[in-house]
């Protein structure tokens, strides 16, 4: 097993920004965010880059990722729209358009937005094993939160 050099690790990191910030284009969804993603790995090291899209309909005028965690960094990237992102306290931080939000890994966080949003998640994680082509998975959804 090799481990990955701190030149090798900022390039990574500055790959990742590159391209969270790059627009892929995707169809709207009604309820649950569109998705296309974009998985590559380096050694033990995954990069999942997700660009979503919310659009509200009448039935649902709001997306709540629910509370959650993801076992490794989650970099958010808010394109159009706000999210209100409650992490660590029950305080959400409103992100907005050009704005970023790290999420730190194991701890619960919560994303709202009312109205419409376009986001990427950069998701950087290092590989436990497992059967599956992407191990851990990126996101464990939570029954309940820390705050109301």
């Amino acid at each position: 097993m090799r481990a990955l050099s701190w030149k090798a690790l900022v390039a990574l990191l500055g790959t990742a920004a590159i391209l969270g910030a790059c627009s892929i284009g995707m169809a709207l969804a009604a309820t649950a965010p569109a998705q296309k993603a974009i998985v590559d790995e380096y050694g033990n090291l995954r990069l999942r880059i997700v660009e979503s899209s919310y659009t509200p309909t009448a039935a649902d005028p709001n997306y709540d990722s629910g509370w959650h965690v993801h076992p490794g960094l989650a970099i958010v990237q808010v394109k159009s729209g706000t999210f209100d992102i409650t992490q660590v306290g029950c305080t959400p931080t409103k992100v907005g358009p050009g704005q970023t939000f790290i999420e730190i890994p194991n701890t619960p966080v919560r994303a709202v937005s009312e109205g419409a949003i376009k986001w990427t998640t950069s998701l950087l994680l290092w590989n436990t094993g497992g059967s599956g082509p992407f191990s851990p998975a990126p996101l464990t959804p939570l029954a309940s939160g820390p705050c109301p």
